[in-house]
């Protein structure tokens, strides 16, 4: 039989391994221990106080307390400044500010968000709902999304003062130099539409309904059920309905391949009316025939015919 010391020594190896996996599980988001504190660094009971204060926030939110939500997010930042989810948490309160109209202690937080780039937020982090109220935080953060995500909300600032020079700026930051390039395709996919929504929200705003349909078109593979809908309408605006299906119908019957020379990749272009976009999406088709079959019951497209 093993000594204690011996059994003890080789539980200590062991866990040191998983630590050390669970590390280089995330190379892109190598730990600085200098500036940031990882969960697997955390105390058990420090991790536990952090879950019960977002959990605690989340149900001051659901019930209608905003500052109370804010004050505990507050309380976050001020106890844990080095911990992973220290802008994520930052975020959060920008927007909550924004809702409650203090656009400039909003802008100042989320403005201190894009002073840094640091790779420190690579990590899930679930907040368990409280009841029915949803988490006040959640989901797969990158530092690059929480910056995107940051820029966001400064062009919803922007977009109440009427500063559209600004909030366009920002909206191109979101998706140029914020976007989260290393997420997963569904997380990356969602950060699309979440940008899309809001370019459209500005040209729309700014009178610009020719930019607004372009922009809809270009993700229109991806987009949201809402924003199908909305390009409807706006075609509606300037053609009438059998035009509209007619020309979804034209659309899908005139898509091709096109093999892009030294790639192994296929788009396709897609025109609808006098818009036009490179590659319409993903396509997991080596016939032709069938992907147009496939595209004709679509429900994106589908919704452009009929609305519904």
């Amino acid at each position: 039989m093993k000594s204690l010391p011996l059994i003890f020594a080789l539980i200590y190896i062991t866990l040191g391994n998983v630590k050390a996996q669970n590390q280089d599980a995330f190379p892109d988001f190598a730990p600085n221990k200098k500036d940031t504190i990882l969960p697997w660094e955390m105390d058990d009971s420090v991790f536990t106080i952090q879950r019960k204060l977002f959990q605690t926030a989340s149900k001051h939110l659901c019930q209608g307390d905003t500052i109370g939500a804010i004050s505990l997010l507050e309380q976050y930042v001020k106890e844990f400044p080095k911990n992973v989810y220290i802008k994520t948490v930052k975020v959060r309160l920008g927007q909550l500010y924004t809702d409650l109209g203090n656009l400039s202690t909003a802008e100042t937080i989320l403005n201190s968000v894009l002073e840094t780039l640091n790779n420190d937020e690579g990590f899930l982090f679930e907040v368990q709902s409280v009841g029915n109220c949803p988490p006040i935080i959640q989901g797969l953060f990158y530092p690059t999304k929480t910056n995107s995500n940051a820029c966001i909300a400064l062009n919803e600032i922007a977009m109440k003062r009427k500063n559209y020079k600004k909030a366009l700026d920002y909206l191109v930051l979101s998706e140029t130099k914020y976007f989260p390039s290393t997420e997963c395709g569904n997380g990356s996919d969602m950060m699309k539409m979440m940008i899309e929504e809001r370019f459209i929200k500005y040209f729309l705003t700014i009178g610009d309904t020719s930019s607004a349909i372009k922009r809809a078109m270009e993700n229109l593979f991806i987009s949201s059920q809402s924003n199908v809908i909305l390009l409807r309408q706006l075609l509606l605006r300037n053609h009438t309905e059998k035009e509209v299906f007619d020309e979804v119908e034209k659309a899908i019957s005139n898509v091709y391949f096109v093999k892009k020379s030294n790639e192994n990749r296929i788009e396709t272009p897609f025109s609808l009316f006098e818009y036009s976009i490179n590659n319409l999406g993903r396509v997991y088709f080596s016939d032709v025939r069938e992907l147009r079959e496939s595209l004709k019951k679509d429900r994106i497209f589908q919704i452009l015919k009929t609305g519904q």
